[in-house]
């Protein structure tokens, strides 16, 4: 997958993995690492009863920066965090997916 490099983290939405496929998010590029929640985080379905993929948010940050990243657990299926550590502090960088008109049933 073509991404740019200059880029130091990317915000995800709709990835439309399971839980089951959340590993796939580290495959992605060689330089990035990340976390994602998808939307059967609370009852994963096992592999023989995924639908089609739907919904999901994740965060990707280049892998030079991991000793500075930490996941924060936070919210629902839509809602993904890190923090960030500075020399004047941390940051908090959160990912949010609006809920929509949709037939599939969510938290």
């Amino acid at each position: 997958m073509e991404m740019k490099e200059d880029v130091d983290i990317y915000l995800l939405q709709e990835h439309w993995l399971f839980d089951c496929q959340l590993n796939m998010l580290n495959e992605i590029h060689s330089n990035y690492i990340g976390i994602g929640k998808p939307v059967d985080t609370n009852d994963p379905l096992p592999p023989i009863q995924m639908p089609r993929g739907y919904g999901g948010v994740a965060i990707l940050w280049r892998k030079e920066l991991d000793h500075l990243i930490s996941t924060v657990k936070a919210g629902n299926s839509r809602i993904q965090c890190i923090e960030i550590k500075e020399l004047n502090g941390t940051k908090l960088i959160q990912e949010n997916m609006l809920k929509s008109m949709t037939s599939h049933t969510e938290n």
